[in-house]
């Protein structure tokens, strides 16, 4: 499997909540080359929840979209 954008960053730039390698308690977002686009897979938990169930708050939303 390919390397993630996400795993080429320098250590001093791998704490991000969102995609960080080095945050244990981040989303640890991936992203990856598709050929001509770039694909990323999130499972949220229902920790996530926007406070309707089955849907997830609109920050979770923002920080996918940011670390894509």
């Amino acid at each position: 499997m390919h390397k993630a954008f996400q795993d080429f960053y320098a250590e001093k730039f791998s704490h991000c909540y969102g995609c960080g390698k080095l945050n244990p308690s981040g989303h640890q977002l991936k992203s990856y080359w598709d050929g001509d686009e770039t694909a990323a897979r999130f499972s949220p938990g229902p920790q996530f929840s926007g406070g309707v169930p089955d849907h997830v708050y609109g920050g979770l939303i923002a920080s996918l979209f940011d670390c894509h």
